[in-house]
């Protein structure tokens, strides 16, 4: 406990008010934020990731949403799921059942072999049942971030927003 001065004309109770509202306020806020979930034990932004990041303490977590063929909200990071998964293309040409169909895990280590690339829902699902809170960016539907995105691409963005 920290020992601070009283204010004058203030109470013990005043400041017992006061400490009680700072550690309410401090316990809502995080402490450990996993990027992807916890990418370094897991592959990025998949089950496993938010569950080896609760095992590690965090308390909430950050995932990236793109949008199917078929507007399914999809958690991945990149445009193109070429780099964690086992298929080729980009992620918004296609359809949410060939999404789940990929490996996204043996890229990362033989151990996550067979692990998918999850649904939005999905990962709200694991997040309320770990009691971690999660903070979802909805990724550029362009390659850079900086590129300018076509009509077809903003509307794409407006409509996952």
């Amino acid at each position: 406990m920290v020992c601070r001065p009283q204010a004058r004309g203030s109470t013990n109770a005043d400041e017992k008010k006061v400490d009680k509202h700072r550690t309410m306020v401090n316990m809502k806020l995080a402490r450990v934020i996993a990027h992807r979930g916890c990418k370094s034990l897991a592959p990025e932004n998949t089950l496993a990731s938010i569950r080896a990041a609760k095992r590690v303490g965090a308390n909430f977590v950050e995932v990236d949403v793109l949008l199917s063929k078929d507007k399914v909200p999809i958690i991945h990071h990149d445009v193109s799921v070429d780099r964690c998964t086992n298929g080729k293309g980009a992620l918004r040409d296609l359809t949410s059942n060939e999404i789940f169909q990929l490996d996204a895990g043996s890229w990362f280590s033989p151990e996550y072999s067979g692990e998918k690339i999850p649904s939005l829902i999905e990962i709200l699902d694991l997040c309320k049942e770990l009691d971690v809170v999660v903070n979802v960016e909805i990724k550029h539907a362009t390659e850079r971030c900086y590129d300018i995105p076509t009509t077809e691409q903003a509307a794409e963005e407006r409509e996952l927003a």
